[in-house]
């Protein structure tokens, strides 16, 4: 059974609904929720309070929904959250209080949440990263943290996310992130850190993420892909991404150290060639699959430089899922695509 209030305040004691497992109250202008409001909800599921008016959230007002599972709050015009906000609520694995302005969030907000799956705080206004601000979320495996104002990531930043597996950083000011960080999550898979102002992949210590899986760097201040920038690549790296920087090198060797790469997306780049090394010798020959790669809106000059590129993709090294993901040629007629330019002199 699913309830939806649409249009007026909420009631000071909602009906008893013991069956209700889901309960809409999103849109509305909800200020205030009484405490235990919702104790005639035992069954309750999933609760979605979006776009209201909240003000603040206190422990008191979730009496009853142990059993609940699932919070929508984002938008909520939530500026306070109080110590043991979610305290009551034993049972949630996903919370979302993205779209608030929370300015601040200290560790106490979120005791009782030991076995929380999934977090949301974009776009709250946060600007640092206290120490041990997350410890009692212990069980935590997603954490989006995109659209705020942090500009540094410290150490201490996770402490107790030993269960985190996605960390989502897009749309920041970092530049770096301090070496010894990450080491508080080692089952860390995915990092996305898309949109800011990292100059450098050598500005994340990959060698504190031994399960690292995907690295998102898209719209950064990249320039260049070293040769060091990736030596402590994790064994299982599978994808990285770094479209729309302004990358105009790869050094020799600067994916060597990947030899498991799966996904390597170079779009939207400054490259005008790119060499074999950039691989490392045998690269390809000891793979036991193709690697993925996407290189389209950069100016690249399709010459016999690329022929080992053509013999890659030939003997099914390199692929292009999509025509549009092979290099645009610049130097040749705008009706020649990669795969009709088959005579680069080689």
């Amino acid at each position: 059974m699913s309830l939806t209030f649409l249009t007026f305040p909420l009631p000071d004691d909602l009906p008893d609904m013991p069956q209700c497992v889901e309960l809409f109250l999103d849109n509305n202008d909800i200020r205030d929720i009484a405490d235990g409001a919702f104790r005639g909800l035992p069954g309750l599921r999933s609760l979605n309070l979006a776009y209201n008016r909240l003000g603040i959230v206190r422990a008191d007002v979730w009496e009853g929904l142990g059993g609940l599972e699932s919070l929508y709050l984002y938008g909520a015009g939530i500026q306070t959250l109080d110590p043991g906000a979610f305290a009551p609520l034993q049972s949630l694995y996903s919370l979302q209080l993205n779209d608030n302005e929370l300015n601040d969030v200290s560790a106490n907000v979120w005791e009782g949440l030991g076995g929380l799956n999934t977090l949301g705080l974009t776009g709250c206004d946060l600007g640092t990263l206290p120490r041990g601000g997350f410890s009692p979320l212990q069980g935590l495996e997603t954490l989006s943290l995109s659209n705020n104002w942090f500009t540094e990531v410290k150490a201490g930043s996770f402490e107790g996310l030993r269960n985190l597996k996605t960390l989502n950083l897009n749309i920041n000011q970092i530049t770096s992130i301090e070496a010894g960080t990450l080491q508080d999550c080692p089952k860390l898979e995915k990092l996305h850190m898309s949109v800011n102002l990292v100059a450098s992949i050598g500005e994340i210590p990959l060698a504190d993420c031994p399960n690292l899986k995907r690295l998102t760097m898209d719209s950064n201040r990249l320039t260049t892909i070293a040769a060091n920038d990736l030596v402590d690549c994790p064994r299982p790296f599978e994808e990285l991404s770094v479209v729309q920087n302004e990358i105009r090198s790869l050094e020799s060797g600067s994916f060597s150290h990947c030899d498991v790469i799966t996904d390597l997306d170079l779009r939207e780049n400054h490259l005008e060639t790119f060499s074999e090394y950039v691989f490392g010798p045998g690269f390809f020959r000891s793979r036991k699959s193709p690697l993925q790669l996407k290189v389209s809106d950069n100016p690249v000059v399709c010459d016999s430089a690329l022929c080992w590129l053509k013999r890659a993709e030939a003997k099914g090294w390199v692929v292009f899922s999509r025509r549009q993901d092979a290099p645009d040629c610049v130097n040749l007629p705008d009706d020649t695509e990669w795969a009709d330019a088959v005579d680069l002199g080689c």
